[in-house]
C-alpha cells in the first residue's frame, strides 16, 4: 500500500472515529455530565494516552517552536472550534449547526488554493459539490431545526477556526511526527478546557458510567482520531482530507440508526450515497494520474 492509499485510509478512519462524537455527546447528556467536565476529561486523558505511546515507541520530539505551535493549535484552534460548535448546537440544534459547520471543506479547499499549496481541478470541484450535497441530505433527514442568526454565526465561526486548524496542521505535517503532534494538540486543548472548567467551577463526575464514557470519548474519537487524521493529512493534503471527512456525518447517521434506534430516511440514504460517490470521484483521478502525478485540489 503506497503513502496516498495509507493517507486515504487514515483520514477515512479518523472520519469514522469522529462520527462517534454525536452519539457519545448524547450519552454524556443522559449521564448529566457538564460540557466543560466532559471536554476537559476528554482531552487531558487523550493527551496522557498519546504521550505514553510517544514514550513507549520512542518517537522523536519536534523542535520547541513546532511544539509550541502544536500546543497553541490545540488551545486556540481545536478547542475554540469545539466550543463554538457546541454553542451553535445550543442555539439552533444539531441539524442546522451541522449544515452550516460542514462548510469547512469549501473553506479548506479555497484556503489551500489561495495559499498556493494546491491547484484546483474540475474533478475536485465536482467532488466537493457532490459531498456538500450529500451532507445536506444527511443532515436534513435528521431535521434542521430553527434558524438562529447568533447560532449560525457561531457555526460559521467554528468552521472558519477549524479551517485554520486544518491548514496549519497540514503545513506542520513535515516538521513533526503525527503521534507527538497529536499529543501536543490534545494537550493544548485539554489545558484550555481545564482553565475554562476552573473558571466556571469544577464539576465532578460521580457515576461509573460517566467515567467510562469520558474514557471512551478520550480514546476513540480523540486520541485515535487525532493521530489518524494528522498522519493522513500529511500524506494527502488538506483539501482531499476535508472532502473525505464528509464520511463523518454518514457514520453519525448509521450509529444513530443501529445504536439509538433512529429511523433511516430515504434522504439520508441518498446523501450517504452522494458522499461515497464524491470520494470515489475524487480518488479516481489519483488512480488514473498515478502516484507521481502533481498535487491538485
Amino acid at each position: 500500500m503506497n503513502d496516498e492509499r495509507r493517507g486515504l485510509a487514515e483520514v477515512a478512519g479518523s472520519a469514522a472515529l469522529f462520527g462517534t462524537v454525536g452519539l457519545l455527546a448524547k450519552l454524556a447528556h443522559d449521564q448529566h455530565l457538564s460540557l466543560t467536565a466532559l471536554l476537559t476529561g476528554r482531552f487531558l486523558i487523550a493527551s496522557a494516552a498519546l504521550w505514553i505511546t510517544v514514550i513507549a515507541f520512542r518517537q522523536a520530539l519536534p523542535t520547541w517552536r513546532v511544539a509550541l505551535a502544536g500546543l497553541a493549535l490545540g488551545a486556540t484552534g481545536f478547542s475554540v472550534s469545539s466550543a463554538l460548535n457546541f454553542a451553535a448546537i445550543e442555539r439552533m440544534g444539531a441539524g442546522m449547526a451541522a449544515l452550516v459547520g460542514y462548510s469547512y471543506p469549501v473553506l479548506v479547499t479555497a484556503g489551500a488554493v489561495a495559499l498556493g499549496r494546491e491547484r484546483l481541478s474540475l474533478r475536485a470541484v465536482c467532488a466537493l459539490a457532490i459531498a456538500l450535497g450529500g451532507i445536506a441530505l444527511l443532515v436534513a433527514g435528521q431535521g434542521l431545526g430553527a434558524i438562529d442568526s447568533t447560532g449560525a454565526m457561531f457555526a460559521l465561526a467554528s468552521a472558519l477556526v477549524y479551517t485554520a486548524y486544518v491548514l496549519i496542521a497540514s503545513s506542520l505535517g513535515d516538521k513533526v511526527e503525527a503521534l507527538p503532534f497529536a499529543a501536543l494538540v490534545a494537550t493544548g486543548a485539554g489545558a484550555a478546557f481545564a482553565v475554562a472548567d476552573l473558571v466556571r467551577g469544577p464539576a465532578g463526575v460521580s457515576s461509573t458510567g460517566g467515567i467510562a464514557l469520558i474514557l471512551v470519548f478520550a480514546l476513540v474519537p480523540t486520541a485515535f482520531g487525532f493521530f489518524a487524521f494528522l498522519r493522513g493529512i500529511s500524506r494527502i493534503g488538506a483539501p482531499r482530507a476535508s472532502i473525505i471527512g464528509a464520511l463523518e456525518p454518514a457514520v453519525a447517521v448509521l450509529l444513530g440508526v443501529f445504536v439509538l434506534g433512529e429511523t433511516l430516511r430515504s434522504l439520508q440514504i441518498v446523501g450517504g450515497a452522494l458522499v461515497i460517490g464524491a470520494i470515489v470521484l475524487l480518488e479516481l483521478r489519483r488512480e488514473r494520474g498515478g502516484p507521481h502525478s502533481p498535487r491538485t485540489a
